[in-house]
């Protein structure tokens, strides 16, 4: 069967998970690894043919760790780490303390005052053109080291 779908075009994606991921900045296997990545089968050998996603939790009300969405997340992206020479990178913010719009606000201003580090080109909006998902934004940005801009996907959850 996957000769056959292989032969035929097919695109055949796996995926991984990985959960609980300690960050440490002075060990280099623990310095950045994805949460999740999307590998197209075909294309398992090279892993710069995938769509790499990261997770950041967020609050709504009190302390909204949207400076670490952006200095832990989206960073990943900006300076290499994530997708290099990427179009797409996918942001996911699931927020635990409602309001969703409040933790939302608090992401953009976040990105906003640090608009230097992440090299944006284009700002953090609301879109509809990858999901009809209501708290779909994205942004544009350049990734160090590479001339064509990539493409942030956010995607804000309501866990709350």
């Amino acid at each position: 069967m996957k000769a056959y779908r292989r032969s035929n075009g097919s695109d055949i994606v796996k995926w991984r998970l990985q959960t609980n991921i300690q960050r440490d900045p002075s060990n280099v296997l623990l310095r950045c690894i994805p949460d999740f990545v999307f590998i197209w089968e075909d294309e398992e050998s090279d892993p710069d043919l995938c769509l790499y996603g990261e997770a950041k939790r967020l609050f709504g009300t009190g302390a909204s760790l949207a400076g670490k969405y952006v200095e832990e997340g989206l960073l990943d992206y900006t300076e290499g780490r994530y997708g290099r020479g990427h179009n797409y990178g996918i942001m996911i913010g699931y927020v635990l303390a409602a309001p969703l719009s409040k933790a939302v606000d608090a992401v953009k201003k976040a990105m906003n005052d640090r608009k230097a580090i992440t090299a944006e080109i284009s700002p953090f909006t609301l879109s509809n053109s990858f999901s009809s998902h209501l708290f779909t934004h994205q942004s544009t940005h350049l990734q160090n080291g590479f001339k064509d801009p990539m493409t942030i996907i956010h995607l804000f959850l309501d866990f709350s």
